[in-house]
Order: structure tokens, then C-alpha cells, then sequence
């Protein structure tokens, strides 16, 4: 994988994927910049110590049906919000509508990659979110032009690479969210480097239920001894039956209070989603005071990784009292999970 740092671009043209898939309100009001801010540094890095001479930017938004254009995914108000978050000149810079409005973008057609590549010279890919994906966007466009990283895409790959290998140690893990299925693979790398793996929400309810016991073998997981029910009641999970944990919607104070004093002897700390339901204010203690904490905590590495995890963290105005917060969402975790990513190949 080159960087997009070492490569020469004098008065080319760049064609750019970024990842600006922002949380919209239903109303269709913008939620979360943070992917759009988090793309002006290689934009930035293009035309001010690049000199490139055009930017022809490509991103998805949301799940369109791919058959045309469709008016609450449209990318015209994220390019609104990126032109008044920059504070440089953009003039030659060429936004496209949403890339999922096309059916060739998710098949991989050559022929929409050749048409996204048309008159451009190079691209850059800096966005790990799609790297999971054969698209157009991601890795067609690769067997046309040359191909570099970008400056985010760069760096995250890099910081979890030092999660993955050299992590200060203690590492300790957070892991919640909905389906164990997804982040069993995860769980179970990240279990060789980290000294301990706290586990929270429908991931520690699903494995409380599990009949397969390999998860509670792992001396290195730690599940919630406590939670708060779906009616508010707190239950000592001992003590309730097991149909009755995957009512529990947040973890407890006993398991607030232990999952704090672990965090408190760490050095490193990756935090991969919710620890409850968050969504709802009842249910959102748990994850408020884990996140609140990692924030204060001034002698720790602190990473955060998953759209749900970012968008509260963000929404705690916290985001920048982490170490550094990954924009990779599901990708990051198949990353970690030692997958190889298709994206990422296409840029070796």
C-alpha cells in the first residue's frame, strides 16, 4: 500500500473515495459531520502541498436501491456541510451524487468504473469504511488508474496495526453492540493481545444464553454480573432465568463499578460498541460512564471504533478527548479480526 504522500501529483487529477455517510435525522437534517471533517485533511493535503489540478470526489450514502436518484440520500446537502466546513479554497473540486444511486457501483462494473475514472490520472482511496467491499468506487477503479492510499486511510491502518501487535500493555477491550456473530471473530483476536475483553449488551446477552461454552472458558473475557431490565428493574443475572437475560437492557452498577476499576489499571483501551441501549435514555448509564471515563483519563491510549460508538461519543461532545477515534465502522473490526480487505489489497 503506497501513501498518497509518496506519490507525485503536480497538476493531476485525483479521483478521490471518501466516506461521507453521516447519520441523517428523519427529517433529513445532518446528525454527525465527523466523516465529513475527518476527509478535509487529505482534500486539504491535495491541493495545498500536492498542487493537484482537479479533485473528483466519489461517496455513498445510506442503502438506495440502486436504481436511480433518490432525494432523501442525496449527497447535495453533505457537499453543503463539507464546502462550509473547509476553510481553504476548493474551487476544481467535483462532487458526484451518491455512487449507491448506480446498481454497477456494489457489482463491480468495469464499466462505471472506466466512467468514474474518465480523464482522471490517479486515485486515492480514503475510506477504510468500504475496504470490505468489491465495488466500483473501491476496487474496480484500481485496475485503471494508479492507486495510492490517503492520508486517513493511512493512519488508521496503522493504528490498528500497533492494536493488533504492539499495544501498550494493559489492553483492555470493550466490546457491546447486537450480534455476537459479527464480532466473534474480532473477540477472538483481539483475546491474544489484550489482557482483558469487557463484554456489554446484546453480545454479552447472546453469550450468557449460548450453550456453546467456549466463551466462558476464556479467562480473558469478563461478562456483566448485573443489568437493568426492559421495566427498569435492576436483576443479578445469577439469579434471574436465562430467557429472562436478553430482556436486560444495560449493564448494572456492580458491573459499572468493576468494569471501571479494570479500565483504571489499563494504558490502552479500544471501545467497540454500546454496553446497552443506548438510544433510549434509560438504558444509556452504562455506555455514558465507560465513554465519560475513557475521556478523563488522561494516562491511557483511548480508541473508540463502530458507527454507534462514534455517533455517541460525538454526541457526548467527547470525541476529541480520545487518542483517536476510527472511521472505519465494521471494516475496522474485520480488520481486526485478521480479515484480509479487499479495498486494501486492491492498493498493494
Amino acid at each position: 500500500m503506497i501513501s498518497v504522500k509518496n506519490a507525485s501529483l503536480l497538476n493531476k487529477k485525483v479521483l478521490l473515495r471518501v466516506d461521507w455517510n453521516v447519520p441523517l435525522s428523519e427529517a433529513g437534517r445532518i446528525i454527525d459531520d465527523f466523516r465529513i471533517r475527518k476527509s478535509i485533511e487529505t482534500i486539504r493535503f491535495l491541493i495545498k502541498s500536492k498542487k493537484v489540478s482537479k479533485i473528483r470526489v466519489v461517496s455513498h450514502l445510506g442503502r438506495p436501491k440502486g436504481k436511480g436518484f433518490e432525494k432523501e440520500l442525496s449527497l447535495k446537502p453533505i457537499a453543503s456541510r463539507f464546502k462550509k466546513l473547509v476553510n481553504f479554497e476548493i474551487k476544481n473540486i467535483e462532487i458526484l451524487e451518491n455512487i449507491r444511486f448506480l446498481a454497477g457501483e456494489e457489482k463491480n462494473s468495469q464499466n462505471l468504473a472506466k466512467k468514474l475514472a474518465l480523464n482522471m490520472d490517479v486515485f486515492v482511496n480514503d475510506a477504510l469504511s468500504v475496504c470490505h467491499r468489491s465495488h466500483a468506487s473501491v476496487v474496480g477503479v484500481t485496475k485503471i488508474l494508479p492507486s495510492y492510499a490517503g492520508l486517513q486511510l493511512e493512519k488508521e491502518v496503522e493504528l490498528l496495526n500497533m492494536l493488533l501487535r504492539k499495544p501498550h500493555q494493559p489492553f483492555i477491550v470493550i466490546i457491546g453492540g447486537a450480534k455476537v456473530k459479527d464480532k466473534s471473530e474480532t473477540i477472538k483476536a483481539l483475546s491474544k493481545k489484550a489482557s482483558k475483553i469487557l463484554l456489554g449488551g446484546m453480545v454479552a446477552n447472546q453469550i450468557l444464553t449460548s450453550k456453546n461454552k467456549q466463551w466462558l472458558q476464556n479467562k480473558k473475557i469478563y461478562l456483566p454480573v448485573d443489568g437493568i431490565l426492559e421495566d427498569g428493574k435492576s436483576v443479578e443475572i445469577q439469579k434471574i432465568p436465562r430467557s429472562e437475560i436478553n430482556n436486560i437492557r444495560d449493564i448494572g452498577e456492580e458491573t459499572i463499578e468493576r468494569y471501571l476499576d479494570y479500565l483504571s489499571e489499563s494504558r490502552t483501551v479500544l471501545i467497540a460498541g454500546a454496553l446497552g441501549k443506548f438510544e433510549d435514555y434509560r438504558f444509556a448509564k452504562g455506555t455514558e460512564k465507560i465513554i465519560q471515563f475513557l475521556a478523563k483519563s488522561k494516562s491511557i491510549s483511548t480508541f473508540g471504533a463502530g458507527g454507534d460508538t462514534l455517533e455517541k461519543i460525538n454526541k457526548m461532545r467527547l470525541g476529541d478527548d480520545f487518542t483517536y477515534l476510527f472511521s472505519g465502522g465494521s471494516a475496522s473490526l474485520e480488520y481486526l479480526s485478521g480479515k484480509k480487505l479487499l479495498g486494501l489489497e486492491a492498493l498493494k
